[in-house]
């Protein structure tokens, strides 16, 4: 478990990009809450509950992962989050 409350990691966004569900503890900026393949667990030293786990496995499915993609297309490549940066630095381009 990382010692942090929020998270930019490039391991969640590559399993976004694959469509793979994903678990974290972690907030992060670039992936909404309750979005759909990611599952957060509490920033605690808490037991995970196994049964919510497999529940939430159970509900993926192949819209899942391409929403996941796609999401990831649009929103976390490089492409994108520079354009956010670029506007956010130069206003006037």
């Amino acid at each position: 478990r990382v010692d942090v409350s929020s998270d930019g990691s490039l391991k969640s966004r590559e399993y976004c990009m694959r469509g793979l569900p994903f678990v974290t503890c972690t907030d992060d900026p670039d992936i909404p809450e309750g979005f759909p393949g990611k599952y957060t667990v509490g920033l605690t030293d808490e037991a995970v509950s196994i049964h919510d786990l497999i529940h939430f496995v159970k509900e993926q499915n192949t819209n899942t992962t391409e929403y996941m993609h796609e999401y990831a297309c649009q929103q976390l490549t490089w492409d994108h989050k520079i354009e956010k940066f670029i506007r956010y630095e130069f206003p006037n381009k």
